[in-house]
């Protein structure tokens, strides 16, 4: 065992220390051992601003942490987004594919930046119907809740399309997720909030208003909690983030191995960081929103600054601070394969 250091002999160096630990929280902070407060700069909060008929103008809006904010016109009208390498790629149901004119199936869409491109993924070209979709953060996979057309397969349910092989199976049958929908409770019992583990084993999903966790390995599923309305798995793979269904809407922690509820947040858009320390939140009020990064380890809510009384459209999560504008604006270019 070392002996004491006798009172009076601390040394100037460890005084210092002391003194930085004091200013800036803690002694990991002040040896730099943990990261700065606030989001990193390597990734950026982004909303989607929707204009037009059927939305047909849509942008997607990046506040980078660094330098001024800029928009990114998307190529059509899009539904259900979901990013995937670090947020470097973004990927989209679109229905207008300018494939046929009386063709509107739903079909999937990968929106690359720098140089920005647009490309329609003939793999999911086999479904009918695209309820909600979730992509691995490789975009290699996508499990989708939807349905093929007869006489292929009747009836829909849960399928995982092989973006590099090209081929879809169905996991999970669930007829609700073919649609169309005629009452409130058949949208309901379709998977919603589709969210990927980051092994690619396991999904989150909401159905019937509960929590559930899909095996995409044995094609089970098992009710984790009833009262949720919104669900997603942190790219760490530890947590799994669920919305409360009414009241304060709040944002709930379970623990991902476990499936056990573990922390109570504020509201958040359940949108995760890259590095999985913050959820996308805001702040409403009239005419004026702002958005904020939520720490998920104490909850405190960190103003995203460039975007103080600038977001008009819905939080979509955080883009990549590799992406950057391409002149006053970017816009893809539509490509298929």
């Amino acid at each position: 065992m070392r002996p004491a250091r006798p009172a009076g002999c601390m040394n100037t160096r460890r005084l210092s220390i002391l003194i930085s630990c004091a200013l800036t929280g803690g002694i990991s902070s002040a040896l730099g051992q943990s990261q700065k407060p606030g989001p990193s700069s390597e990734y950026n909060a982004a909303y989607l601003f929707a204009a037009g008929p059927l939305n047909s103008v849509s942008e997607l809006v990046v506040f980078p942490v660094d330098r001024a904010a800029f928009s990114i016109a998307l190529p059509l009208p899009t539904t259900f987004l979901d990013f995937a390498s670090a947020g470097r790629v973004l990927y989209a149901v679109v229905k207008d594919t300018g494939r046929d004119p009386g063709h509107l199936a739903p079909q999937l869409c990968r929106i690359e930046f720098n140089p920005a491109r647009a490309t329609l993924l003939q793999a999911s070209a086999g479904l009918s119907h695209i309820m909600s979709f979730a992509v691995d953060e490789h975009g290699k996979k996508v499990v989708a809740c939807g349905g093929r057309p007869h006489p292929v397969d009747l009836g829909g349910g849960l399928f995982e399309i092989d973006l590099v092989g090209g081929t879809i199976r169905k996991v999970i049958a669930n007829p609700a997720c073919m649609g169309p929908y005629l009452t409130s409770a058949d949208s309901e019992s379709a998977w919603s909030d589709l969210s990927l583990s980051p092994d690619g084993h396991r999904a989150a999903a909401i159905r019937l208003r509960s929590l559930e966790v899909l095996d995409l390995v044995n094609g089970t599923a098992r009710v984790i909690a009833s009262g949720y309305r919104r669900a997603a798995w942190s790219p760490d793979g530890k947590w799994i983030a669920a919305m409360e269904n009414g009241g304060r809407y709040r944002t709930v922690l379970f623990d991902a191995d476990t499936l056990t509820k573990r922390r109570n947040l504020g509201v958040t858009q359940l949108h995760w960081s890259p590095d999985s320390r913050y959820l996308l939140g805001g702040r409403e009020s009239m005419n004026c929103d702002t958005m904020q990064a939520v720490d998920v380890e104490n909850g405190k809510r960190i103003t995203i600054e460039g975007s103080k009384c600038k977001v008009y459209g819905t939080p979509v999560g955080w883009v990549n601070n590799d992406v950057k504008p391409e002149g006053d604006r970017a816009i893809p270019k539509l490509n298929k394969n």
